[in-house]
């Protein structure tokens, strides 16, 4: 049982990830979770509005015949939404796998048109880079 463990420290005092890369590539991590949920969401919410809008079948009231259009809308909308953020979520893979800083901007478009604990988290991994002094 020693052995293992110190085995274990070997391969942690070799590593050439600090403390603050592997809490970002944590960040990273659980801000990829969030929008790949996101994705889910997003492409269930689309289809639930199309099968909505087609099943309404029943046009006998300005209504229904309103309805069918905003379901329609809503349907546009979820697919946008999705196509919108799988860009985003690939883009979080990758900052996961290279440990790259993502900007700002970046952060806070996940923020405002994907999820929002996912832009905070990605916000929170770009604050906590140390800075270059050159």
């Amino acid at each position: 049982m020693e052995n293992l463990n110190d085995e274990r420290i070997e391969k942690i005092s070799n590593s050439s990830i600090t403390p603050q890369q592997d809490i970002n590539k944590t960040l990273y991590a659980v801000a990829f979770g969030f929008m790949i949920l996101t994705l889910i969401a997003t492409g269930i919410a689309g289809i639930y509005f199309i099968i909505f809008a087609v099943t309404s079948t029943s046009f006998t009231s300005t209504f229904d015949k309103a309805m069918v259009v905003i379901y329609a809308i809503f349907a546009v909308i979820s697919f946008i939404s999705y196509a919108w953020n799988i860009p985003f979520t690939m883009k979080i893979k990758k900052s996961m796998e290279a440990l790259e800083k993502p900007s700002i901007a970046f952060g806070v478009c996940v923020l405002i048109f994907g999820n929002l604990v996912s832009g905070i988290l990605l916000l929170v991994a770009s604050s906590t880079q140390p800075k270059v002094i050159s």
